[in-house]
């Protein structure tokens, strides 16, 4: 009998050494993530502080990009699974030759009171009465981040709804750090730029906010930013991609519970992204739904503005841009 127990209590043990042995969950393996240091990465970078993906079981690394457009190749390929930007006619045209990812939530829109996207003009054109209307900068040099971005339909509104002559403006192309620099050696006269850049150069005298994108009526409410996953992290890593999204969704949730003027969310911000703290306050904010919607119809028309610009050269269905399933 006593042989029996004890072999009883070896087989017990041992199952027990085995369990502890065995991990709890299957290993998630690290998502790279591209951001760039903007405001906008807020929720991304709240829920890392948070802990909010370690919960999940989810180890996240974030990769640094000089701008949006080349997290695309990385993305595609799966050496990245997650990225963000903007709908542009590069993305389209990547999709439409067979690029492998898809828009899968919002990550900024345009809505009243959140025209973080502006038409900035030098303060000294102002004040010497040099430019009185947008009409005025006819002529002088306008900095834009890239061509074929949604800044250029932003354009196009201000065209359209101000009496502005697109074509009768000297557009230049460069990062919004580059902007800052020229605004301040005056090589350029305005600039259609993002937040913290329009209230830095705001703050030091530079420039001045003159339109802000929610107060024209084609771009009152757009989708301006959004989340991407590349095809193979979708397919390969769908309960990793559906958790990714869940932490996700978590931290947009506690941003816009607080706003971007509480102390912990400018702590945070401040420390991914280096921008003082005051100007994190003083920026104007973003819209992002609670549940990560997308507003896949200002999708739409913003490729129908690049197929009419000629920067697309085919009009592709939504569903082979954008995939909402783990948004559910």
């Amino acid at each position: 009998m006593r042989h029996v127990l004890t072999s009883a209590v070896g087989l017990v043990m041992a199952l027990v050494v085995l369990v502890g042995l065995t991990p709890a969950a299957p290993a998630q393996g690290v998502i790279k993530v591209g951001i760039l240091p903007l405001i906008s990465y807020a929720p991304i970078f709240v829920a890392i502080e948070k802990g909010f993906f370690k919960e999940e079981g989810l180890e996240v690394e974030l990769i640094r990009f000089a701008s949006g457009a080349k997290m695309m190749a990385p993305l595609a390929t799966g050496e990245i699974q997650v990225a963000s930007g903007s709908a542009s006619a590069g993305l389209f045209n990547s999709i439409a030759k067979g690029a492998d990812f898809r828009i899968v939530a919002d990550k900024g829109q345009i809505r009243p009171g959140y025209g973080f996207v502006q038409l900035i003009v030098r303060k000294d054109l102002l004040d010497s009465g040099a430019v009185k209307s947008v009409k005025d900068l006819e002529g002088r040099t306008l900095a834009n981040h890239a061509r074929g971005i949604i800044n250029d339909y932003i354009l196009y509104a201000i065209a359209k709804e101000r009496g502005l002559d697109r074509s009768k403006l000297n557009v230049v192309y460069m990062e919004p750090p580059k902007i800052y620099a020229a605004l301040k050696s005056k090589a350029i006269d305005a600039a259609l730029t993002v937040e913290p850049w329009t209230v830095r150069a705001e703050m030091e005298g530079l420039a001045v906010r003159y339109i802000y994108a929610d107060q024209l009526a084609l771009v009152r409410e757009m989708q301006i930013a959004e989340i991407f996953y590349s095809g193979k992290f979708i397919r390969e890593q769908e309960a990793a991609a559906r958790k990714f999204m869940k932490v996700y969704l978590r931290g947009i949730r506690y941003f816009n519970e607080r706003g971007m003027k509480n102390d912990e969310i400018v702590t945070i911000i401040e420390k991914y992204t280096k921008v003082p703290r005051n100007m994190i306050s003083a920026s104007t904010p973003f819209y992002l739904d609670n549940d990560g919607k997308v507003l896949v119809e200002s999708i739409e028309k913003l490729q129908d503005f690049f197929y009419e610009e000629r920067l697309v050269k085919q009009k592709l269905p939504m569903d082979k841009v954008v995939d909402l399933r783990f948004l559910k």
